[in-house]
């Protein structure tokens, strides 16, 4: 029988928000069993008091937002949850000093990596499972995501990707979720983004601290960063690290198999 784990002593992380452009620290707490993750905004009086749940979601484009009172948010979480479900963890007490976490290198792997230096604690009560009986699916306009009961038992993801450029086109990955399986092959993929999209993005006061340091950047058809991709799908791997996080906020660790397509002409 699994049981539930924190982190065994408190972590710190500190950076800028990728849209907002602001400077802000996250610290990772131990929480008792059964508390779920929580985020807690400390710069505010009262401080907001968000669970990381579905429920609290408020936007899903570009970044994954939670909180649903005006200016109680706290944004582009996906990563971090990404990290703690892909590691294993069940109950947390994120604080964090403004209104979007630090997007670090534009991946999961400085959380994750962390959190293994730092350590799990196993505590008293049994993890409990969020278990797929019966396909579902939705779809928006060409892109579209199912999860149907697993074969193996776990969580398994399987992401396609059809871009017109031509660095992307179509890829995709498939890949059972294990720690290790997460620190190998998904953690280190970084979000990505193009060139031509800059200007509107910023415009709308998005992507304020994005560059090239959290950002693998795409112009019209090669990668713009130096040190080039981690993996030659690096794409469809983050979408999966994505993925990962915005599931986590079910509330439970899935078992079921997920399938997720994405289309962009």
């Amino acid at each position: 029988m699994a049981l539930q784990q924190t982190i065994s002593k408190p972590i710190e992380f500190s950076g800028v928000g990728v849209h907002s452009g602001q400077k802000a620290t996250v610290r990772l707490l131990p929480a008792p069993e059964n508390h779920g993750v929580v985020f807690v905004r400390t710069d505010l009086e009262p401080p907001a008091v968000i669970p990381g749940t579905s429920s609290n979601t408020s936007s899903a484009s570009l970044a994954t937002t939670l909180g649903c009172e005006p200016g109680r948010s706290v944004a582009t979480v996906e990563h971090l949850l990404a990290a703690l479900v892909g590691i294993g963890v069940d109950n947390l007490r994120v604080e964090v000093d403004g209104k979007e976490l630090p997007i670090l290198d534009g991946s999961a792997e400085p959380y994750a990596k962390e959190l293994v230096t730092t350590g799990l604690q196993v505590q008293n009560q049994p993890r409990r499972y969020l278990i797929v009986r019966r396909k579902v699916q939705v779809q928006d306009g060409q892109c579209w995501a199912s999860i149907e009961p697993s074969n193996t038992g776990g969580l398994t993801i399987e992401c396609s990707l059809d871009f017109e450029h031509p660095v992307i086109g179509k890829i995709n990955h498939t890949v059972h979720i294990t720690p290790l399986t997460f620190l190998e092959s998904i953690a280190p993929a970084r979000t990505f983004g193009f060139l031509k999209d800059a200007e509107a993005l910023q415009s709308r006061n998005l992507a304020l601290g994005a560059s090239m340091h959290n950002t693998v950047l795409l112009d019209g058809d090669s990668v713009v960063n130096e040190e080039g991709l981690r993996f030659p799908d690096e794409f469809v791997r983050h979408k999966i690290l994505d993925t990962m996080g915005d599931l986590s906020l079910l509330g439970l660790p899935v078992i079921g198999h997920g399938l997720f397509h994405e289309l962009r002409e």
